[in-house]
């Protein structure tokens, strides 16, 4: 293109073309006084740049003071003091002790059951502070100090610790979606969301840029994002998914981020307050939905059991596992400080509740205690409770495991001839699970189990006697003592000779205060089986439930002669005879 346009500079008169007039507007290489000749525009006059549409419209003084004053020599104050934090949250943790998993836990790190259960939203931001080893801390902290600082520079310091903050929520929001049950700690994430906005800074700017800073940001930084990502994705025990939500809450932040050097110099009180929004409204976020999970209470899951005939609820975070307390158990997948589990079985026993909680000390507490493996036993007095509409002892403890303490109560609850042995624990460390665990203890019901419905099912296909005791022996040891009966007196009915069958009648029928029933068919027991432990041991309880002590021991002697090894009816005689 042949030159179209003259201008005067102090180095003479040039002619260029249009493109290379444009292309010097933009550079800001001419000044708004500089004058221009352009024919189809002033003829043959010359007349001020700035005089011309092309140059008003190609000429931005913002632009161009960018491109002059960016530098990143400032020293970056507020990277500096989260780095200095970081220090000091790490010294003081060394302070007090080796940094485990439980002095991440109780010092801030995303665990996901303390957050759903208690509430404490607060570990969102905490855990983004904390690291486990010098290693680990020195890493993250010298890269968020060169590309963080770079980022402080370029930034507003509001706009700048709104980036910080968007990209640590970032991290554990989505490490606490993706990955609920590590416990996670470090700012890796926040350094990952400061890699992702100096990408978006340099692609938005790079041409405005001077070009020492387009080698370090931009396009530049990719290759050193894929590599760490790499590097975290090939490695074992890293929360990679903290990384992926740090990256992208800090990219997406920084598109709606403008460098410092393009904005107006002048700033209001309003919008100082509308950039401050975002961060004081996740602190409120945080700060009342914490309240309102504590008030609520956490989220539920069911619990049936069909064998023991048992329905509970647990919060949903709780996954089920082992305990040393019962056959079936739920925990929060802690295995130190900050666990809290749920654990139930059922014993056939006899008398009475009290003496179901002393026998619970001593078959399961005192053990332990003796091997070692619970210290510091502290055993509170029981209590009465209402458990599922039913009467229940209440049974508290305190013990020390491995050095963290853990609180427990245990319902134990009546249900005919079962005992029901329902146990909670938590960490002493975190009171706030006793109300949860109060809530846990108000959803128990008992219901009918698995072994009803089968006996139920046998007697109705079947019913001849041994189906039909099977199944007033069921409904007996659950305490259904009129369906039991039932059963009973048909089963005696259809097989009156059958000593089994009468003893157990007798039995159901003492137990339901109705002695001289019972009596009648302890005597019709004795009489098909006189030589029988079990019709004699009945016959002796009838004996003692009219008054007849000495019959009682007449008969519980004859027991005893014919099972002369079992301990059970040698200690009811020797308490008996005292």
């Amino acid at each position: 293109m042949a030159p179209v346009i003259r201008i005067r500079t102090e180095s003479g008169e040039q002619s260029l073309d249009l493109d290379e007039f444009e292309a010097r507007v933009r550079r800001g290489e001419l000044a708004g006084h500089c004058p221009v000749q352009f024919a189809p525009l002033t003829g043959e006059e010359f007349v001020r740049a700035d005089q011309l549409e092309i140059f008003r419209r190609l000429h931005q003084p913002k632009t161009l003071y960018f491109a002059r004053a960016f530098n990143l020599g400032r020293f970056p104050r507020l990277t500096a003091a989260f780095i200095a934090l970081d220090v000091c949250l790490y010294l003081a943790m060394s302070f007090w002790g080796p940094i485990d998993q439980d002095a991440l836990v109780d010092w801030g790190a995303k665990v996901a059951p303390l957050i759903w259960d208690l509430g404490e939203l607060w570990r969102l931001v905490t855990a983004n502070l904390l690291h486990e080893t010098v290693l680990h801390i020195a890493f993250n902290l010298f890269v968020l100090f060169n590309v963080g600082g770079a980022l402080e520079n370029a930034y507003r310091p509001l706009d700048y610790l709104l980036l910080l903050c968007a990209s640590a929520m970032g991290t554990t929001v989505v490490s606490l979606w993706a990955l609920p049950e590590a416990v996670t700690a470090g700012a890796s994430g926040v350094v990952y969301g400061t890699f992702g906005a100096a990408v978006v800074f340099g692609v938005k700017y790079r041409d405005l840029l001077p070009e020492r800073y387009r080698r370090v940001l931009g396009e530049a930084t990719i290759p050193t994002v894929l590599a760490f990502l790499y590097i975290g994705f090939t490695s074992t025990g890293v929360d990679n998914w903290a990384h992926v939500g740090g990256l992208g809450a800090g990219t997406l932040t920084a598109l709606f981020l403008k460098p410092r050097l393009l904005l107006e110099r002048r700033t209001t009180v309003w919008s100082v307050l509308a950039r401050a929004a975002p961060i004081v409204g996740a602190a409120a976020a945080l700060g009342f939905g914490g309240l309102w999970i504590g008030v609520r209470g956490p989220r539920l899951q069911v619990v049936d059991d069909d064998a023991l005939g048992l329905h509970a609820q647990v919060p949903r975070s709780w996954i089920k596992g082992t305990e040393r307390f019962g056959q079936i158990a739920y925990a929060n997948g802690l295995p130190g400080v900050g666990r809290a589990s749920f654990s139930a079985q059922a014993q056939l026993q006899q008398g009475t509740l009290d003496e179901a909680v002393e026998a619970f000390v001593q078959r399961v507490l005192v053990p332990e205690e003796r091997s070692g493996t619970l210290r510091e036993l502290i055993v509170h007095p029981a209590r009465s409770a209402v458990v599922g509409e039913l009467a229940a002892r209440v049974l508290e403890a305190s013990y020390s495991d491995e050095g963290a303490i853990t609180r427990l109560k245990a319902f134990l609850i009546r249900r005919g001839e079962m005992v029901y042995e329902l146990v909670y624990q938590w960490s002493e460390g975190y009171p706030a699970y006793e109300s949860v665990i109060d809530r846990l203890v108000g959803h128990v019901r008992l219901v009918e189990p698995r072994a009803v419905r089968e006996a139920r099912a046998r007697a109705l296909l079947d019913p001849s006697a041994p189906t039909l005791q099977a199944l007033g022996d069921t409904l007996a040891r659950l305490g259904e003592a009129g369906g039991a009966l039932a059963a009973l007196e048909w089963a005696v009915e259809l097989q009156p000779e059958d000593g089994d069958a009468q003893t157990r009648l007798a039995e159901v029928l003492l137990a339901a205060g109705r002695v001289d029933d019972g009596c009648r068919a302890a005597e019709a027991a004795v009489g098909f089986h006189p030589e029988a432990s079990g019709p004699l041991e009945i016959m002796s309880r009838c004996r003692l439930a009219q008054g007849d002590s000495l019959g009682a021991v007449r008969y519980l002697r004859r027991a005893l002669q014919a099972a002369p090894r079992d301990e059970r009816l040698a200690s009811k005689l020797k308490a008996l005879l005292q």
